[in-house]
């Protein structure tokens, strides 16, 4: 009876994260239900049924605390495995929470659908195999997973295992990118926090502050010093 198991934890999840279950989340799901014990009550003629209890309710709020702990329901989030991405050559663990937050463009032409985007992030990663941020953004905001929240990308020289980065799709030297697309790190960062995986007293740079170059672009660079974590101190 694991699908009534099943129907009596999904039923106190909020619809968001139903709608938008992937892999992790459902492997996620899968082993919080082996820990849940299911206790039955018979009626005054013999049936027995799951006994709907304060305890398969505290089980199902357990699960979902968890769930908000490894997602981001405001964040819509393209993963590794569903734009194709190939594996890492390496892989080590970023020490969280991280303190730095980094913003960069890639300079090249934006995307703007699902297919030329998913194309487009495979292309970054097959030119920059060895130089991986955490995340690319596109300008519906749109966020495609790199190396993520957890591990160390390679993105920004000497900060690396000190932080995380965000790169725009897109070349923003005369514009910023659109409001959906800063909403989106915005929110991507509160997650972060949200998860205990960003410091919610984190620094945030750009690109140019702790290396020689243009980047993230001059109209992009000055949008995010007017966000408040900003930081004009180099770390």
């Amino acid at each position: 009876m694991w699908w009534s198991c099943c129907a009596q934890v999904l039923c106190y999840l909020h619809i968001q994260y139903v709608l938008s279950l992937d892999a992790c989340i459902i492997k996620l799901i899968l082993t919080y239900l082996n820990t849940i014990t299911i206790t039955y009550v018979t009626n005054q003629y013999g049936n027995k049924r799951i006994n709907n209890g304060a305890n398969t309710k505290r089980s199902c709020m357990n699960l979902e605390m968890k769930l908000k702990k490894t997602y981001c329901p405001n964040v819509n989030i393209v993963h590794r495995s569903a734009w194709g991405a190939a594996a890492p050559t390496s892989v080590s663990a970023l020490h969280l929470p991280v303190s730095l937050v980094f913003i960069q463009h890639t300079e090249t032409p934006a995307c703007h659908d699902p297919t030329s985007c998913k194309a487009r992030v495979k292309n970054i990663q097959q030119y920059h195999m060895s130089t991986n941020g955490n995340f690319l953004v596109v300008e519906d905001g749109t966020i495609y997973e790199g190396r993520g929240l957890d591990r160390v990308g390679a993105h920004t020289m000497g900060y690396n295992s000190r932080g995380i980065a965000f790169s725009f799709i897109g070349s923003y030297s005369n514009s910023k990118s659109p409001a959906a697309a800063l909403t989106a790190v915005k929110n991507m960062i509160q997650c972060g926090i949200t998860q205990g995986k960003v410091d919610s007293a984190y620094h945030l740079y750009g690109h140019r502050d702790v290396n020689p170059t243009s980047c993230p672009g001059d109209a992009l660079y000055h949008e995010i010093q007017t966000w408040p974590h900003y930081s004009h101190t180099k770390p």
